[in-house]
């Protein structure tokens, strides 16, 4: 079958090691897959990754690499996938080159819980979903006028939530104009 185009997941690989947070993204590249789509995995958060074996944020990526190199070959992905070390400045996986282009080809980009501050290279593709796995927390903040929360939210074209309910008539939560829609719609 010939593929839709590319979409990418950000997403915050720094607490990739943690089996729970690995399920989640291979959910959505497996089922992007599934649509017919190309999907890319890319970590460029530039957050300290978190190392299980020393219950700590650490300096070094080595460790949070290695996992995510494993999984992604596991899982079909070996060549499409990045690890920005932010720290070194160095790419991992996908030159950093490439990992930058692929904004540019991508039909979406999709920033799975919102993990990701989207800067000027993400804004290259046009169409940029906002995943929302902790819902209310970015509604308050958007809500009370916060400059950096709603410069953040804006930079999306696409809102869903794991907030089922926001939006209802029996759900107090202020949506301020962004059109957050439940995840499962």
């Amino acid at each position: 079958m010939k593929k839709r185009g590319k979409i990418i997941v950000l997403h915050f690989a720094a607490q990739m090691p943690l089996a729970g947070v690995a399920c989640q993204a291979l959910h959505y590249l497996l089922g992007i897959e599934q649509l017919g789509y190309e999907s890319w995995y890319i970590e460029d958060s530039g957050a300290n990754p978190f190392d299980p074996r020393a219950n700590s944020v650490m300096m070094g990526c080595d460790y949070n690499v290695a996992y995510l190199r494993r999984i992604m070959e596991h899982y079909g992905f070996g060549g499409r996938w990045a690890y920005w070390d932010a720290i070194q400045n160095v790419c991992h996986g996908l030159s950093c080159n490439r990992m930058r282009s692929l904004y540019t080809e991508a039909a979406a980009v999709i920033n799975l819980c919102g993990a990701t501050r989207l800067r000027e290279e993400h804004l290259a593709c046009p169409v940029r979903v906002m995943i929302d796995t902790d819902p209310v927390y970015e509604q308050i903040k958007y809500a009370k006028a916060d400059r950096a929360s709603r410069t953040y939210l804006d930079a999306h074209t696409h809102f869903f939530t794991y907030g089922e309910n926001l939006g209802a008539p029996d759900c107090p939560v202020p949506l301020c104009g962004v059109s957050w829609r439940p995840h499962g719609i």
